[in-house]
């Protein structure tokens, strides 16, 4: 009869996964509890923190410091930390219900506050007329990725022109945003990437840019989102 048992080498790599997973927590417990003690607000330290713990969300104790770690993160900014609730479901093929209701509930822990939108200007600017910001969105966005395509304006007009309506036309982000304000980036995510998919077959090297390169997805995330996150949005689409 065939041994049913696995090979010892697979136990032995389960176990030392294991160690390493139980590594991670002790090292990155002090991390996370100096970053939530003192209540700190370096995105950039937060964020490789971050990183470092979506590796080892297979083990419970890690969950636990990430989503911590995200509920703290939500009341400094919005945007990112959907990005790590979405980038744990992608990774890990889980919807995390913690994780989720990080979006679902006010920061300040009050059920009838509403969140206000992540401001899309820092610090206290005041935000700048539509075409100055239209004008902006392109020009960043050619003195980013200028050298990543031949026909930088046409790449952008189309994500501008194309993209944006179709995601502002989302039903399901139409009612976040109109309705539930603080799940509102989540809700465009998911648009955006289904809109993507459908847009980009005919685009192959936008559409391998947005799948493989992190800034550039980001990039366009922030601008799409920042074209359709007014309730009026979809009036253009």
């Amino acid at each position: 009869m065939p041994d049913d048992n696995p090979p010892q080498a697979v136990l032995d790599l389960v176990h030392t996964m294991r160690d390493i997973e139980q590594r991670a927590a002790q090292q990155y417990r002090p991390l996370v509890d100096d970053i939530l003690q003192t209540g700190s607000r370096d995105a950039q330290h937060i964020e490789h923190t971050l990183d470092g713990l979506l590796d080892f969300c297979g083990h419970e104790p890690v969950v636990l410091m990430y989503r911590q770690l995200c509920r703290h993160y939500w009341q400094i900014d919005q945007a990112a930390t959907a990005y790590y609730i979405n980038a744990h479901r992608e990774q890990w093929d889980s919807d995390e219900p913690e994780l989720m209701k990080i979006a679902l509930a006010d920061a300040d822990a009050d059920a009838d506050a509403e969140i206000a939108p992540v401001p899309t200007e820092g610090g206290g600017r005041k935000p700048e007329p539509e075409l100055d910001r239209l004008s902006n969105i392109l020009k960043t966005f050619n003195d980013n990725f200028g050298t990543l395509f031949a026909d930088t304006d046409r790449v952008a007009k189309r994500i501008r022109d194309d993209i944006a309506p179709k995601v502002a036309a989302d039903k399901a982000f139409q009612n976040a945003r109109d309705n539930t304000p603080h799940t509102a980036r989540i809700a465009h995510d998911q648009a955006l990437g289904k809109v993507m998919q459908i847009l980009l077959k005919d685009d192959t090297q936008v559409y391998k840019q947005f799948v493989e390169n992190e800034s550039f997805r980001r990039f366009v995330g922030d601008m799409v989102y920042q074209l359709t996150s007014q309730p009026n949005a979809d009036r253009h689409a």
